[in-house]
């Protein structure tokens, strides 16, 4: 190996944290190094005091600032992150600091720089939320989901995305109040595409969208063009409910085409089945006409996601028409089988 090298690898074997262990560190540092080689080049860690390179010497400061503070040498290491966010006022010096800080537990200044960062950040989050969802204190990410209007919702997409349901709950009981078993069932407003709230599908072919007006149920409407893939969704929601418990989905349906191979699913994560897979095809005509659907939970994986997508039978004409849903609703049904 080049003796101007040193693998990154070395500098987590020897770094203490207080609070974070060495395995996050070391993701931590690969992020916060993002464009820097995984052996950090030496002649990239100079001080900056020498001669600048052609390119910007920020992401080599942040991994001078990495070296010092493996080295214990933590003012040294704060001057340089320092230095290198009022050189560069975006996102990625902000979040070096804002690690930096919560490695030493120095929790306002925690605080003021991923506040910071949160502003700036665009695009995958994943190494932001890492760093607020795991590390940070429980006050602080209350106060700083307050001061960010959009990090909640964006946060609880995140963790639900990471299989992490509990947290995105609670997550979005502090936002939105007690959930019910079905969010948005009126559709009365837009769905927000994120968290718990309806996700509209986008597939190719197909045009979705919700219709709302005030006073008046809102509906969902699916117009398939007769040239859509064979295969797709139109609209899914992740789900709350009880173990061991019998459920009846309900809704408003209509159409102006015959709806072959159109159904429902309700996935279970935990047990990797469909809890809809006997449910029929979707039926309809071209006036309203209300539908109910009984299902049953198993005995784990309260969290299960509701969906509603069409797969083309073999030789069968492709849908030309549109679709329409409205009132949707789940309630649990009692042994009798009344809700």
């Amino acid at each position: 190996m080049d003796s101007r090298q040193r693998p990154i690898e070395k500098l987590v074997s020897r770094i203490s944290v207080p609070m974070l262990d060495r395995a996050f560190w070391a993701a931590t540092l690969l992020i916060a190094l993002v464009g820097v080689t995984v052996s950090v080049p030496v002649a990239a860690l100079r001080s900056p005091t020498g001669p600048r390179p052609q390119t910007s010497p920020v992401r080599g400061w942040i991994a001078q600032a990495a070296e010092m503070e493996v080295a214990g040498r933590l003012p040294q290491a704060e001057e340089l992150l320092q230095q290198a966010a009022r050189a560069d006022v975006r996102y990625e010096p902000a979040w070096a600091l804002a690690s930096f800080y919560l490695r030493q537990s120095r929790q306002q200044e925690y605080e003021n720089w991923i506040r910071r960062a949160v502003a700036m950040s665009y695009g995958d989050r994943s190494a932001l939320f890492t760093l607020v969802a795991d590390y940070g204190p429980t006050d602080a990410r209350d106060r700083l989901a307050a001061a960010v209007p959009d990090l909640a919702l964006t946060h609880c997409e995140w963790l639900l995305n990471h299989g992490r349901a509990a947290e995105a709950l609670r997550l979005w009981e502090q936002q939105y109040g007690s959930k019910p078993l079905l969010v948005n069932g009126e559709l009365a407003n837009r769905p927000l595409g994120r968290g718990f709230d309806w996700r509209l599908g986008a597939p190719s072919g197909v045009t979705v969208g919700v219709l709302t007006s005030p006073g008046h149920p809102g509906q969902l409407e699916a117009a398939f063009s007769g040239e859509q893939p064979d295969a797709g969704e139109l609209l899914s929601q992740h789900l709350t409910l009880e173990a061991n418990r019998r459920y009846r989905l309900s809704y408003d349906i209509k159409s102006d085409v015959r709806l072959g191979g159109i159904r429902w699913e309700i996935a279970d994560p935990t047990q990797k089945r469909n809890l809809l897979s006997e449910a029929p095809e979707l039926s309809a005509g071209p006036q309203w006409a209300r539908r109910q659907l009984d299902f049953s939970t198993r005995a784990a994986g309260e969290f299960v996601r509701l969906a509603l997508g069409w797969r083309r039978r073999p030789g069968e004409v492709r849908l030309s028409g549109t679709l329409a849903l409205r009132r949707l609703s789940i309630e649990p049904v009692d042994q009798r089988g009344a809700p």
